[in-house]
């Protein structure tokens, strides 16, 4: 764990008696419309440092996010961003295929996923 992570358990007992952790996500502190037009942002502008980006988000939208809460955040959206564009090109190159062909792909990937 970094210092800032434990930095934060400690306060959550201190202010809240908080013993555990309590994971398995949270509601996102940007709003849609924000998460989008840092996602945009992010597209023109290439940072060094995650810290940086804490930093923007900050000045930008009043929003205070720690290095490892902004992480999880780059990482969702980069896969998300990911599985959109693999699935548009997935629909494209079946979309010239025969039933046939569509049946013989997905029986073959489906054996694949059984045996591995």
């Amino acid at each position: 764990m970094d210092e800032e992570t434990i930095s934060k358990h400690v306060d959550e007992y201190v202010t809240q008696r908080k013993l555990s952790i309590q994971s398995g996500g949270s509601k996102s502190k940007l709003s849609d419309e924000q998460e989008s037009a840092l996602a945009e942002h992010l597209e023109s502008k290439t940072y060094l440092k995650v810290v940086e980006i804490c930093d923007y988000v900050v000045q930008t939208y009043g929003v205070h996010y720690t290095v490892s809460g902004m992480t999880n955040w780059l990482k969702r959206k980069i896969r998300s961003l990911y599985m959109t564009c693999f699935e548009s090109a997935l629909v494209s190159a079946m979309s010239s295929l025969t039933f046939e062909q569509k049946y013989g792909i997905v029986n073959a990937l489906s054996k694949q996923l059984v045996y591995n």
